[in-house]
């Protein structure tokens, strides 16, 4: 005799949906900033060796915050330190490539490490918490979302580094939108928001963010998310209102 499993709690349902989103987001943060590390080594003008001894600044920042991340998961919560660290993670991805010599882009990239780092422990361990609650294996579609998030990643971040988009311009762009996403999440529990005008809203931002061909798109991205999260404006509108706004900057 087999029995029905029970219908899971919206908040389940919508805590599975905002992870999902940060694995995406993560991955293809870090496929973005791949993607600009021969900008940068032009622009500094390091050699081969000096470029592979100032990427383990990555590393060593990974290795530092990895265990301290661990123990305010078991103190504040996963959900918690997730939200948290997307927000520093986010400050930290443009970081790199505003470097100006390499002891600053050390540093940068320490702190890119230590928050890429911390992040992946935080939102592995509430996407292990969430695979509890599901009675059932569902961490691997974590994963995946990851490789399609670096697979999205390495493609825009081609097409930006071949429009001649500059990398801080690109990379900030992408931090925007993980702050954007982090901030909702931390107001409204969800990032489906209170109507269906704000669903609508994040993928056409989405979409506008994939088509970028000319500096004025960068701008009509980058100034929406900054309105979303200096305001959470469109996190309480109508479906017109927000349909309205779009069309208006499309």
């Amino acid at each position: 005799m087999t029995t029905t499993p029970s219908p899971l709690e919206p908040r389940i349902v919508y805590t599975r949906a905002a992870v999902s989103l940060v694995f995406l987001l993560n991955g293809f943060a870090v496929a973005s900033w791949a993607v600009r590390i021969p900008a940068v080594r032009e622009a500094l003008k390091l050699s081969d060796g000096t470029l592979g001894l100032v990427l383990l600044a990555a590393a060593v920042g990974s290795l530092v915050s990895m265990p301290i991340v661990g123990r305010l998961c078991s103190t504040y919560g996963s959900s918690r330190v997730t939200t948290w660290l997307s927000l520093l993670f986010a400050l930290a991805v443009p970081l790199p490539v505003l470097a100006g010599n390499v002891e600053t882009l050390v540093l940068a990239l320490f702190i890119f490490g230590a928050t890429n780092g911390g992040l992946d422990v935080a939102m592995n361990t509430q996407a292990t918490t969430i695979e509890l609650a599901h009675e059932r294996p569902i961490l691997s579609s974590f994963h995946a979302l990851w490789s399609v998030g670096s697979l999205l990643g390495a493609g825009v971040g081609a097409l930006f580094a071949a429009s001649k988009v500059a990398p801080s311009i690109h990379l900030g762009l992408v931090a925007v939108l993980i702050a954007a996403a982090a901030l909702t999440f931390w107001s409204y529990n969800t990032l489906l928001g209170k109507e269906p005008g704000v669903t609508l809203a994040v993928a056409l931002m989405a979409l506008k963010t994939l088509e970028l061909r000319a500096r004025r798109d960068a701008f009509v991205v980058f100034f929406l998310g900054f309105f979303i999260i200096l305001t959470h404006f469109l996190y309480s509108q109508s479906l017109g209102v927000a349909a309205a706004m779009l069309v208006s900057v499309w």
